[in-house]
Parts: structure tokens; sequence; C-alpha cells
């Protein structure tokens, strides 16, 4: 996999060896995950975490400490409930993962500058994240246009085509006080595509909802919801995610 994410940044290339831009494609990535690394190492004392649900307490603790964050969680009464990490002394690491051991059934992991939280009963076959990708492009663009670029070309694969053609219908909220992002990424996963928006954008946690019924989509994918669960989502318009800013609205729900 080939990465090259920027934020209104250019480098220009006059003469490269096949290293040196093999370099300068993997530095950033180098780069955000010795931040993280950082931020994970940090010791706090005496932090206490209570939350309405799972994924409140992640976005809590992703927004506490500028965590960037990938959550793939199953929607189930289990999941809805409160949950509570009593006071303690431990790393920002030690705390993620005191929060993802609240819940059976997850794990926690870290790769692309990102850390991870998988619900590990969601079967590799039926998880769109896991779906490759071939490139992806976008050059100077808002992160809100990169994420209907990726939510078509995932739809490509997810929705039946329907007949006599045509395309995938969609909308788009855009900010335009938003910086512009350049990402360049080849034989990638969505999930890979979506930490590369992460990291090169303002939108720091990516979260996607899978429904807990095992009944799946026509093409055989575990539906999605909304993070909220209130709006049902048709096959058409399969999968869905939601993204969050730190600290911005909405940012712990």
């Amino acid at each position: 996999m080939a990465i090259e994410v920027n934020v209104n940044r250019k480098i220009p290339l006059l003469w490269t060896t096949p290293h040196l831009l093999w370099l300068l494609l993997i530095l950033p990535c180098y780069g955000q995950s010795a931040d993280l690394d950082k931020k994970l190492a940090i010791s706090v004392h005496g932090y206490a975490l209570s939350a309405d649900s799972f994924v409140e307490g992640l976005l809590q603790v992703a927004d506490r400490f500028q965590i960037p964050m990938g959550v793939e969680w199953i929607d189930c009464p289990s999941t809805r409930s409160r949950i509570a990490v009593g006071r303690t002394d431990a790393t920002v690491r030690e705390i993620l993962q005191k929060v993802v051991e609240t819940q059976p059934g997850y794990e926690m992991r870290i790769s692309n500058g990102v850390v991870h939280v998988v619900a590990t009963t969601v079967s590799p076959n039926e998880n769109f994240l896991l779906l490759r990708i071939k490139s992806f492009n976008v050059r100077n663009e808002l992160v809100e246009s990169a994420q209907q670029k990726l939510r078509e070309l995932v739809r490509a694969s997810v929705v039946l085509p329907k007949p006599g053609g045509g395309g995938i219908a969609g909308s788009l909220i855009s900010n335009v006080r938003e910086p512009k992002i350049d990402v360049s990424i080849a034989d990638a996963t969505v999930e890979d595509v979506l930490d590369a928006l992460a990291i090169s954008s303002s939108r720091k946690v990516w979260v996607v909802t899978f429904a807990e019924s095992a009944d799946l989509t026509p093409t055989g994918f575990r539906r999605t919801e909304s993070l909220h669960g209130n709006v049902p989502v048709s096959d058409d318009e399969q999968p869905i995610w939601q993204t969050f800013r730190w600290g911005g609205p909405g940012s712990a729900l």
C-alpha cells in the first residue's frame, strides 16, 4: 500500500529515485504513528470516565487526548448501555483498553497512525471496510467531497446496479472554512482510505455502526445504521459512516 497525505501542502519532485519516492510516500505515516505513540504513552493521574454508551466513551477519550480513531461497533442493547471506568492512574493506551474491555467481542489495534476499535464478530467477508480499492486520489478538495467520492466507490461494490443504469444519489454538506486536502493511496482497503482522510483532515474520528441483525444486504454485506440508530438505511444507501472533529459539535455525542 502506498499512501500520500497532505493538507494544502505541495512537495515539488524534480529528480527522484524509486527509493526516494517511496520514502516521500511513507514518511507521513511514520510521523503520524510516532505522534500517536507519544499520546498513548502519556500517564494520566486520577482519570475517570462515565458515558451513556460504549461509543460515547470511546469518543470522549479520543476527544480528550486528541487520538485519531476508527470505530467499528455493533448497535445492540449492551453497547447502548452506560459504561464507567473508575478513577485510575494509567496511560492513555491503558485507559482506552479499559473502555474496550467493558464490552465482550471487541479489540483495539493500531495501524496507519490511527487507533481502531473493532467488533471481532463481524465476518471479514461481510465487512465493506475490507473491500480493496485500486486507487483513491483527491487533490485540493474539502474532506466532505473526498468522503462522497469514497462512498461512490464503495457503493459500486455494495449496491446492486439498478436496471437501466443511473448514478448513485448523495447529498453534500460542506464547510468552506475547512482546509482542503490531498490524499493519494493505492491498493488499499476502505479502512485504509478512511484512515488517510482522518489523518489529513480535521475529521479525526470515523465511526461505522453495524446492525445487530445478521440479515445481510443482497450483495452479502453486513448492514450499517446511523450512529443514533433512529433513521433506517435502505439497501440503496448502504453503507454509511459518520466522522467527527476533536472538540467539535457532536465530538462526544
